[in-house]
């Protein structure tokens, strides 16, 4: 009688188990055979799908049987039941729960992990046999992530040279040059070994450079975390979510310093940890001279300096008063001050480059110490706008790991090492916090990139509160959890980013652009370059030789003189004794006395009348009015996709003085009517009769233009005092001359939205995202996102709305080639839901590829004030709101990226009042994430503060204008209503009141 209790718990107990596997089977049954299902674009009929639920739960009942024979836990199983049951089809939720259940499967089946001391932990209740991936030999781990890092950023390197910083660091590697200050030796001489390599060109080969650093920070960073806590996975899983996050996989594909920033970083972490567990002091000697190595590279990483003195103290208070124990570190730093010593020594040998030789020692010192830099370090630590910047700080934090790894972070990171042990808090925080603090508060735009060493650190503090739950928690099923929401987490990061580096290893446009502008340039011509444009063109002239008579110049600000002003002193000095290009353009230069005609992505600078078309243009002769005649067109391209740009050159002549301002523009009509345009105009004074000029447009698709055959049209317009504009015609009678005709296809990458969505229809096509304007008054806009598989026919629906109304229909465009568009309604503004349904035979498919009979497909609701409004097919707009009226007036912008961006754009509000006009104009987010450095998705609050002039009041427009920061060209908005409304380029927001 007295074992009767204990043999109805072994019952209970067998029954729970038997209960726990065939519900993890039935989970796991149902979940593939429901991914086997809708991996198929078609419907699935009643057979196949019984098929497949057959076949699912056998291979689920297989793998639980295994797992519970071997001794292995089969609750994780349990975690595909989160799709399994998911009443909607979706791709993101299927991978989801997919990553969570197997990794939290394998690290369940791993044993408990010993401590680095040797000793074991305490057994974990439910505790698996002894097997698994943690018997790994400890450098195995290392191998495959440095290995999978390196693999990675190979696979998606940048293919040549690259603009900017990139390309001087390209050239200096090469030439063994001098870089700008702080002048980067180290940099220089490793990425001089790299360009020995007998693989790609040199540019490449320093590209290759940065990605061994970005690996070989991964591999650092795994090992730091195993030694550390004794868990591989844990180690393996930190170096996962730092190797995809977007800003550190940008710095592992192209040349640059950050990279080996963030290898230094992790290494003085690794031997400071090593330091804390073993005290011996070779491991203090090694993170003295990677530290002097660091501080010599780049001198921001002296202010971690605080946190690592605060660690070594915290870990050995002895060491303070020890002052022989200093000696060998001490001693250990002097590598890192002698590699400082190939500046002098190089720029006495005369280098190929090496714009501002260093010949005394104060010269050495300045640029060293990067002394024309000085006032920007901590800038805004004692601004009004700290606030604001912290808040940018977050953002860029969400943007980079997104909520769920920061949420990791705090809750492994901190909660647990807070606890024991606090010195890795006090040692991987404080490397966050200090580097964060600096980044944030220093006046340059590229904050995303100096964040990298706190990227580092937040990684390393997730590593080892992962690590520390493996090891200790007394159940092993949440830290199992937990390890498989950091996979997952990072998995997703890394696959939303993955094709906006993909599309950047396939994009050589930099060196095609700089070839083409050499090679095109006349002898001994001087082109006047900004930064982004000068670098490539002097790696492609110094290192390959390219076209070594031009002369490239940097045009650089020269104090409060308004740049502009010193393009336009820098053009006049060399306009007579030589041919000129320019690669930017100011408002400044209409003042110039000499046309600028478009060549190669520059403009020549036109010293003497133009009496001709320039070679490659064809057609021409049609006048227009009697007053305009054509002279002749270049277009780019016969084909263009949604998405991308239509470019071209015109050419024509003034037949007689004008008398008045008039306007030249290029339309791109087809099926679905005006898909792109562009406006130019000219003044009465600018304009000589006879003179040949030449106009560069370049201009995007309306995102819902559909495919087909369109016609490329050009005209010129007045508008009289008092009147509509009207358009001069031609002999016959017409007001346009067609140019030629272009091929639209569909996108090849889906168009960016704010609420995606997955819902197959019947005939293949899916409903990828839906999105709602209400940018005009009295007026609402949607935008349905589809992708339609190649040869479909067009798809006829019908939007219900549930306020009463009459449905509405549509029709989504088929075509012979597969692809993304996007359609447009506009719908009654009152409504709140809407139902899409299929019609004439169409309708959606629900789980497992089913039939959905009783359910149309539910719309997101719109939000009130919801935008939507294309820029350029470069970015969308997506929110907008102010603050309170006052002075200064704060408005806040949210953009989606449509693309990765390599343009520099700057966002420009100006509220225009009675007599009175206030705007702001900058680098979004106050130059902390510039738009080159955008990634497909990324979608960035920038927040503006208007200072509002003496006495202005009343009520006043609020306008926004996206522009190029080198062309100052705008980029035009992709709604035929507001162009239409001569909004086209400049939009209103709203209408406010100024008290």
């Amino acid at each position: 009688m007295g074992m009767q209790p204990a043999s109805k718990k072994r019952d209970s107990h067998r029954v729970g188990r038997v209960t726990l596997d065939v519900a993890a089977a039935l989970m796991a049954g149902l979940y593939l055979s429901r991914v086997a299902c809708e991996l198929r674009p078609a419907m699935m009929g009643r057979a196949l799908v019984g098929a497949s639920l057959l076949l699912g739960l056998l291979a689920a009942a297989l793998a639980v049987w295994l797992l519970r024979r071997t001794g292995r836990p089969t609750w994780p199983l349990l975690l595909l039941g989160a799709y399994a049951l998911w009443p909607w089809t979706d791709g993101r939720v299927s991978f989801a729960a997919g990553i969570v259940s197997l990794v939290a499967l394998a690290l369940a089946c791993m044993p408990a992990p010993h401590t680095s001391s040797g000793e074991p932990p305490a057994p974990a209740r439910n505790g698996p046999v002894a097997r698994g991936f943690e018997r790994w030999p400890g450098w195995l781990w290392e191998a495959a992530v440095g290995a999978g890092g390196l693999g990675l950023y190979v696979a998606t390197l940048a293919p040549s040279v690259q603009p900017a910083d990139a390309g001087e660091f390209q050239l200096v590697s090469a030439v063994l040059g001098i870089a700008h200050p702080p002048g980067y030796p180290l940099y220089t001489m490793l990425g001089k070994l790299f360009t020995l390599l007998p693989l790609g060109d040199p540019a490449w080969r320093v590209n290759l450079f940065a990605a061994v650093c970005a690996a070989g920070t991964l591999a650092v960073l795994a090992r730091t975390v195993r030694q550390a806590t004794d868990s591989g996975a844990a180690g393996a899983l930190a170096a996962l979510a730092l190797g995809v996050t977007p800003t550190f996989w940008a710095q592992g594909t192209f040349a640059n310093i950050r990279s080996l920033m963030a290898l230094l970083t992790v290494l003085c972490l690794h031997w400071l940890l090593r330091y804390g567990e073993a005290r011996a002091g070779r491991y203090l000697v090694a993170f003295a001279l990677t530290f002097g190595l660091a501080v010599t590279h780049h001198g921001s990483l002296a202010l971690l300096a605080l946190p690592y003195l605060a660690y070594l103290i915290a870990v050995d208070p002895r060491l303070v008063i020890q002052p022989r124990r200093w000696l060998l570190p001490v001693a250990a730093l002097l590598p890192g001050v002698l590699v400082l010593a190939y500046l002098p020594l190089r720029s006495l040998m005369d280098p190929p480059f090496d714009p501002a030789p260093i010949r005394s020692v104060s010269g050495f010192l300045s640029h060293v110490l990067a002394l024309g830099f000085r006032g920007d370090m901590l800038y805004y630590a004692f601004q009004p706008v700290l606030g604001l910047r912290l808040t940018i700080l977050i953002d860029i934090l969400h943007t980079e790991l997104g909520w769920g790894l920061l949420a990791a972070v705090l809750l492994l990171g901190v909660v647990l090492l807070a606890r024991r042990p606090w010195r890795w808090l006090l040692l991987w925080g404080g490397v966050a916090l200090v580097d964060g603090f600096a980044a944030i508060t220093y006046r340059a735009p590229q904050t995303v990139e100096y964040l990298l060493p706190a990227y580092v650190a937040l990684a390393l503090g997730l590593g080892l509160g992962l690590g520390l739950a493996l090891r200790t928690w007394p159940f092993r099923a949440w830290p199992a959890l937990a390890g498989g929401l950091v996979a997952c987490w990072a998995l997703l990061n890394g696959l939303s980013a993955l094709p906006s580096f993909q599309a950047l290893h396939r994009d050589d446009s930099c060196r095609e652009r700089a070839v083409a502008l050499l090679q095109s340039a006349p002898h001994g011509a001087l082109v006047l370059s900004d930064w982004n444009e000068a670098t490539p063109l002097w790696y492609l002239q110094q290192v390959e030789g390219l076209r070594r008579d031009v002369t490239v110049t940097y045009v650089y600000p020269e104090g409060s003189t308004p740049n502009g002003q010193v393009w336009v002193r820098r053009i006049q000095e060399a306009v007579g004794s030589r041919p000129v290009l320019v690669t930017d353009l100011f408002p400044e230069f209409s003042s110039l006395p000499y046309p600028l005609i478009p060549q190669q992505g520059a403009w020549v600078v036109q010293a003497r009348p133009l009496q001709a078309a320039p070679a490659g243009f064809s057609g021409g002769g049609q006048v227009l009015g009697g007053r305009f005649a054509l002279s002749g067109v270049r277009l780019g391209q016969g084909e263009v996709a949604l998405g991308k740009s239509v470019d071209l050159q015109v050419a024509w002549r003034a037949l007689q003085p004008l008398d008045r301002d008039y306007s030249w523009f290029v339309h791109l009509e087809g099926p679905g009517g005006i898909a792109g345009q562009s406006d130019l105009t000219y003044s009465a004074d600018r304009v000589t009769p006879g003179e040949i000029m030449v106009d560069s447009y370049h201009f995007t698709l309306r995102p819902d233009t559909p495919p087909g055959d369109y016609r490329l049209l050009a005209g010129v317009y007045y508008t009289p005092e008092g009147g509509n504009w009207e358009r001069l015609k031609t002999a016959d009678g017409q007001d346009t001359i067609e140019l030629g005709h272009v091929q639209v296809l569909p996108r090849a990458q889906a168009p960016a939205t704010l609420h995606p969505l997955s819902v197959v229809w019947s005939d293949g096509s899916r409903l990828v995202g839906v999105d709602w304007d209400d940018s005009v008054a009295n007026s609402r806009r949607l935008y349905l996102h589809w992708y339609r598989p190649a040869g479909a026919g067009a798809l006829a629906l019908a939007l219900l709305p549930q306020d009463g109304s009459a449905p509405q229909s549509l029709q989504v465009p088929g075509g012979p080639v597969g692809g993304y568009r996007t359609v447009t309604l506009d719908v009654n503004p009152g409504a709140h839901t809407f139902r899409l349904l299929g019609t004439d035979g169409g309708f959606a498919l629900g789980p497992w590829r089913r039939r959905e009979t009783a359910l149309p497909v539910v719309l997101r609701a719109p939000v009130p004030g919801a935008r939507y409004l294309d820029l350029g097919g470069e970015m969308v707009l997506v929110g907008a709101r102010s603050g309170p009226p006052g002075s200064p007036y704060s408005v806040t912008l949210e953009f989606l990226a449509e693309r990765p961006l390599l343009n520099d754009y700057a966002v420009s509000v100006r509220l225009d009042g009675n007599g009175w006009q206030a705007q702001d104009d900058g680098t979004p987010a106050q130059g902390a994430i510039p738009t080159l450095k955008w990634l497909a998705g990324w979608r960035v609050r920038d927040v503006h503060r208007i200072a509002l002039p003496a006495g202005a009041s009343g009520q006043a427009r609020l306008g926004l204008t996206v522009y190029d920061s080198s062309t100052l060209e705008p980029l035009p908005v992709g709604d035929a209503r507001l162009a239409e409304a001569g909004q086209g380029l400049h939009v209103t927001l709203w209408q406010v009141i100024i008290p």
